[in-house]
This record gives structure tokens, sequence and C-alpha cells, in this order.
């Protein structure tokens, strides 16, 4: 899952941000902050080791260094390297940009998707002018895209968000784990089925599967998983918010 740091402020800088600024490739400024923690030329109080999942939905590390150690950093990169880093501090203190998004769109996957990646940005920063910070701007971009390209951002990269309200959202395996006792997804399904939140149904001849009911749609939404049926279908996988579990424990307790 994605993680936004709490402790990345405009008086912090990421080795990601680092990297990006001066060209290099990321495991290079790793092992640059490394050597000058080992040298103790960083003090642990300059620095902090944090994580993110990068575009293969993989966890890896990166340092969030304060001004010191920043600009202990890049003295040892040439001074046009270093010029660029500087620039970028005087504008964060000078409040004239914002912090290095720790959510903007991988290299990767805006190289691939060039019009996906710049729609899905361009939501984004709607949903910001409309008063949304942070995850929520995320998914509600996402939902923009899923409607209009039906595929979602989030789920080609694997980034697992929270909803608007800060809850968690979840498959039915991982639900039917939360319940006590537990159950098995196909139990699970069955028994959100029961509660009228969806139904399997025929969305081509002889093609089913498990689609929302308009009362299920307040607590689930649709994630396209990446894969294609054999007629050339999105598989969307429906995810449904943790509380549900407590709904559904509540059903079969009843």
């Amino acid at each position: 899952m994605m993680q936004i740091s709490t402790f990345h402020t405009a008086k912090t800088m990421s080795s990601r941000e680092v990297a990006e600024l001066t060209g290099k490739e990321h495991k290079n400024v790793l092992r640059d902050v490394k050597n000058l923690i080992d040298q103790e030329a960083i003090s642990q109080l300059n620095f902090e080791l944090a994580e993110y999942t990068d575009a293969q939905g993989k966890p890896r590390p990166e340092y969030l260094l304060d001004f010191d150690a920043t600009m202990t950093l890049v003295t040892g990169y040439n001074a046009v390297l270093r010029a660029k880093v500087i620039r970028r501090w005087r504008e964060l203190e000078e409040g004239t940009a914002k912090p290095f998004a720790l959510y903007q769109v991988p290299t990767q996957f805006y190289s691939q998707n060039r019009l996906l990646a710049e729609e899905f940005e361009g939501a984004r920063k709607l949903a910001e002018l409309c008063g949304l910070e942070g995850n929520q701007a995320l998914l509600k971009a996402d939902k923009v895209i899923r409607k209009q390209y039906n595929t979602s951002p989030l789920a080609l990269l694997e980034i697992e968000l929270k909803t608007p309200d800060n809850e968690a959202l979840i498959i039915p395996s991982e639900m039917g784990r939360l319940l006590n006792p537990p159950i098995s997804a196909k139990q699970l399904n069955k028994a959100l089925a029961a509660m009228g939140l969806q139904e399997w149904r025929e969305y081509k001849p002889k093609k089913f599967e498990w689609r929302l009911t308009d009362k299920g749609k307040n607590y689930g939404t649709y994630l396209d998983v990446g894969r294609k049926h054999s007629d050339g279908t999105p598989v969307l996988q429906i995810k449904w918010r943790e509380s549900v579990a407590g709904l559904v424990e509540e059903h079969l307790n009843n």
C-alpha cells in the first residue's frame, strides 16, 4: 500500500526528490546517504528512514532529510546539481512551490500511459481545487478515470488507498478473515447477496459475475484488476468498506 508520510513536510526532502532533481538513480542517492550516516556526517536527528511502494507494489526504502542533511548530501555533487537542490529548498521555504508529492504518478506509468496519466493528474488537480486533499483527491480522480476509460490507474499500479472518510477498502477474502469466526470468500459473497448488497448478474450472454446493487454502491466500489475476460472486457473486482464486516457479522448472527 502506498503510504503518505506525515513526517514529510516543506522542511524535509525525500531522497527520491533529490534523485529526481539531480537526475541520479535513487539507489545511488540511497547509497550516498548511507555512507554519510556511517561516517556520522549526518546525525540521526536529521533524517528518517521511511518506506514507499513502487509501481510494482513492492515496498522500497527512502530517506526523509532535513535541510542540514540535504546540504551535506549534495556537497559531494557538482555545482549544477547543488544549485538545483538549493533552488528547490528556496521555493519550499518561500512557499512558492508545494512539497514533493509522494503520490505523484510514477515515471514508468506516465511514459507507458501518457494520456491516462495526464487525465488522472488533471482530475486530481481539479479535485484539489474543489477542496479535496491527499487520498481524497486521488480516489476522486481514480473514479473519474474509471468512468471515462473503464480502468483504474490505482489498480494498475497496485496502490491501495482508503475512502474519503479514511476507511480501508478490502476484498471478500480479506473481510472473511476479519469475522469471528472467519468465513471463506464464497460464504461471504453469499452473505453479501442475502443482505441485498450484490447480485450474481449476467452481464453478457452466459457471462456472470458479482455486481453491486444500488444499495451496495453505498458500501463498495469496482476496481479494475488489470486482467480481461476471454471476450476482451476488463475484469472488475468489488472492494468493500472495512466497516461492512460488522454488518455481515450482525447479519450472520441474526
